[in-house]
């Protein structure tokens, strides 16, 4: 916990460090929440497709938090392992998610933004679908890994497209509003 705190307190002064230039022609707006939020809409109103493409890079998340529950019923349950196959699981997603550390970034370049959600957000899709069809204590760590691949991927990939798709004033506000709706589909 300590480690955890003091990368968060190096961060923190980092970001002090930060020269920051307000942009044009949003000097005097006071900002809330909700006006953030607000701001976002507003602009991805006239960007469906936009929407739909961010919302649906957030599923592989949202069924993160879902797993977290049945994950460890599914194991007990389903594949009748025990506490072992839990933690080896956890190990397992891990790694996925340090391996897209290390892939993403070239997938990036090779593929771009857009295509490398997709990407990632099919193979997760596909883990899960044949984690459901193959109950096997083996494939079900193997595939562990590949979810967490492809939950570390889409979210580094969505992030790198928003920031390259939204003009640099609003990301903080398109941010904003897919955020609120990360944490009603939490509460949901």
């Amino acid at each position: 916990l300590w480690a955890d705190g003091a990368t968060y307190l190096i961060a923190f002064f980092a970001f002090l460090s930060l020269a920051y230039e307000r942009e044009k022609g949003l000097g005097g707006i006071r900002f809330t929440l909700f006006s953030g939020i607000a701001d976002g809409f507003r602009y991805l109103r006239t960007k469906p497709l936009l929407i739909l493409f961010f919302l649906s890079s957030l599923m592989p998340f949202i069924s993160v938090m879902v797993g977290n529950y049945l994950f460890p019923v599914y194991i007990l349950k389903t594949l009748k392992g025990g506490p072992t196959v839990l933690g080896a699981s956890e190990i397992t997603y891990a790694v996925g998610a340090i391996l897209a550390g290390l892939t993403i970034p070239v997938l990036l370049q090779r593929f771009g933004t857009y295509r490398t959600v997709v990407i990632t957000v099919a193979t997760y899709t596909l883990s899960i679908v044949l984690v459901a069809f193959f109950p096997l204590i083996g494939l079900f760590l193997a595939l562990h890994a590949v979810m967490g691949w492809g939950n570390a991927g889409t979210r580094v990939g969505r992030n790198a497209h928003l920031m390259k798709v939204v003009p640099k004033g609003l990301i903080g506000r398109v941010n904003s509003f897919f955020a609120a709706y990360n944490y009603a589909m939490r509460l949901v």
